[in-house]
């Protein structure tokens, strides 16, 4: 499994790669800093499987971060799993987000 985790904080990437990796030895961790980074990375790696992705970054806030990832990500074939790893809690954001359709 290739994984994305995008966050703005190197200690968070870092904890959260190393959380992956003790689930699963075998799973490749790419990391973003940036939404700018992120939407590089998974343009030169198409075969990422899933996105961990929060949604305050130094580029881009809240839910206009999960809606720019998932128009770069509208057609792709296949298209990652997207996880928000957030503090922050919008839940009539996140309702109106789960029943959009993605990829």
């Amino acid at each position: 499994m290739r994984c994305l985790v995008v966050d703005d904080h190197p200690l968070t990437r870092a904890g959260t790669a190393l959380a992956l990796r003790n689930v699963d030895a075998t799973v490749e961790v790419l990391e973003a800093e940036s939404l700018e980074r992120a939407l590089h990375v998974l343009a030169t790696n198409p075969e990422i499987d899933l996105v961990l992705l929060d949604l305050e970054l130094g580029d881009s806030r809240g839910v206009d971060t999960l809606r720019v990832l998932k128009e770069h990500l509208e057609g792709a074939d296949p298209c990652p799993r997207i996880v928000v790893l957030s503090g922050h809690c919008e839940l009539e954001l996140v309702r109106e987000e789960i029943g959009r359709a993605s990829c």
